[in-house]
């Protein structure tokens, strides 16, 4: 598994505009991408919210990555 470090806002930034109350961007931090999955992590809750570039959210369990809903995403992050 290979992860790049180009930084890619663009993703949580799409989130922030539609989800204002639950996320805010300035509370993360890019943490690199594995392919179109963008890694970002909370700095509050050290959780991670995986978009990738299409706006899908995948979560990280026993070395892989899976499709989640957005949902269960934002619960996990917060």
């Amino acid at each position: 598994m290979n992860i790049s470090t180009t930084i890619n806002w663009v993703p949580l930034e799409n989130l922030s505009e539609r989800k204002p109350n639950e996320i805010n961007c300035c509370d993360f931090m890019h943490m690199g991408a594995v392919g179109d999955i963008n890694l970002y992590k909370s700095i509050a809750t050290r959780r991670y919210i995986n978009i990738d570039t299409d706006g899908g959210y995948w979560s990280y369990h026993n070395g892989e990555y899976y499709q989640i809903d957005e949902g269960t995403a934002l619960r996990r992050v917060n």
